[in-house]
């Protein structure tokens, strides 16, 4: 946490502990909520004359429980196949079936229970003193504790909760019956956590917003400065850590604006004070022969021209350009037009708009000297517009013999002349290029070449304007 103006700034690391911490505090209410306001309905109880009814096909109704559910299978799910339950022999004596052809699997706590509120029945086959042989278990049989209550009949002899019960029936397929799934109690919780979900959501999603817009308008600032390095500074808002982060950019762009007024200063200078020995020399060069005078009156211009170049490119960085709202197909066209009244062959193909933050000054130049230099080595020369990747693209093609591949990006070197260059022996003086490029990169584009089918292929990108 840090203080920034008196106002106290959280981290980034806290923010995200808070959005946490609440997600996880809201989500744990909603369970606790649910659980008291959404308590799971209540165990089924089925007696074990509907069990029975069930199994043999007839009603799956229920008057205290969900309904049943049947299905017939030729083999038996694997719940079913170990028995291991004491009330199986119950269902059989209800069923009036071997046991070995009956299955009974109890789901979940014990759920068995069974009521009597009358004198012990007595069923065929019950055990001693129940109408029935020796060792069958009698109907009224409990656990020592268990309280039991005597039914009026035997449809008081309940199942209470989840089982499966299985039937071989006499076409030995089973027929195998167990209570529906609630329901009703999975909708009620599904819209009670959806109704959480829908409050939480919006919440969340403002909580992520809240805490990622700093980064955002960070990435921004920072694409800003590199079309614009006479951009504003950043502004340190948000968590702690971008407000570290922005003031080292600030101080970072302060350096490097700094580092280069420096370099383009000590260069101009330099440039301008070499025109007082050139000077000179041109005084000199009166009192030599003639012969020699030319030779060196030559190479004083070629100098002079070079110096012309240099002080020209460093008033044109040197001075902060103001940024602006423009259409490139309209600039483009104009510098192509402008070539044109000089007798160029000259031919731009109009595009809808293509707008750009820029420089008018400095991109009108960027293009003039391609279109220039594509002039001077082709007879015609043609310019394409398009849009890739959210970025304006200039292409411009001329027919000239092109340049050999090692070349392509070796002429972008500031005073370097091809050797068609210097032996054409042309007034550049291998600036043009560099200029073309620096300006495409201080507006956070670029300059590219590449050799085409005829001629060269000089290439602008320039990304779009924002908003």
């Amino acid at each position: 946490m840090s203080v920034d103006r008196g106002k106290i700034r959280l981290s980034l690391t806290a923010q995200v502990m808070i959005l946490v911490l609440s997600t996880v505090i809201t989500a744990q209410g909603v369970t606790i909520l649910a659980v008291f306001l959404l308590p799971p309905s209540p165990p089924p109880i089925y007696s074990f004359v509907q069990v029975a009814a069930a199994l043999k096909g007839e009603s799956l109704a229920s008057d205290q429980g969900r309904r049943l559910r049947r299905s017939v299978a030729t083999n038996l799910p694997t719940e079913l196949r170990r028995q291991t339950d004491p009330s199986l022999s119950r269902l059989a004596q209800v069923m009036g079936s071997p046991e070995e052809r009956i299955r009974l699997v109890r789901r979940g706590p014990p759920p068995f229970f069974m009521l009597n509120l009358g004198p012990p029945l007595r069923f065929p086959g019950a055990g001693p003193g129940f109408g029935g042989p020796p060792g069958k278990l009698p109907l009224d049989f409990r656990p020592p504790g268990l309280e039991i209550f005597r039914p009026p009949g035997l449809e008081m002899l309940t199942l209470r909760g989840e089982f499966a019960a299985a039937w071989r029936r006499p076409d030995e397929k089973w027929a195998i019956v167990e209570p529906e799934p609630d329901l009703e109690w999975i909708r009620r919780a599904i819209v009670w956590v959806g109704g959480g979900l829908l409050i939480m959501g919006p919440i969340g999603f403002w909580f992520a917003q809240r805490i990622s817009a700093p980064l955002r308008g960070f990435a921004a600032s920072a694409e800003t400065l590199g079309r614009d390095p006479q951009a504003s500074p950043i502004a340190p808002s948000g968590p702690a850590e971008i407000g570290v982060a922005a003031r080292a950019f600030n101080a970072m762009q302060t350096r490097l604006q700094r580092y280069v007024a420096d370099r383009v200063s000590m260069i101009g200078a330099i440039s301008h004070d070499l025109r007082t020995p050139l000077t000179r020399i041109r005084f000199k060069l009166e009192k030599v022969e003639p012969a020699l005078r030319t030779a060196v009156l030559s190479d004083v211009r070629q100098m002079e021209h070079m110096i012309d170049g240099v002080i020209a490119f460093n008033q044109d960085h040197a001075t902060p350009s103001v940024r602006q709202r423009l259409d490139l197909v309209s600039l483009v066209i104009s510098t192509a037009d402008e070539a044109a009244t000089g007798g160029a062959d000259v031919c731009a193909t109009f595009a809808p708009p293509l707008v750009v933050d820029g420089d008018a000054v400095g991109l009108q130049r960027l293009f003039a000297n391609l279109i220039d230099n594509a002039v001077k080595y082709g007879a015609r020369v043609e310019v394409f517009f398009a849009e890739r990747d959210g970025a304006a693209v200039v292409t411009i093609i001329d027919d000239g013999p092109g340049l050999p591949q090692r070349e392509l990006e070796r002429v972008f070197t500031p005073f370097y002349r091809t050797e068609a260059a210097r032996q054409e022996q042309s007034t550049g003086v291998g600036l043009g290029l560099s200029i073309a490029r620096a300006v495409a990169r201080s507006h956070g584009g670029d300059v590219v070449l590449r050799s085409g089918a005829r001629g060269l292929i000089a290439e602008v990108v320039l990304p779009r304007a924002v908003g």
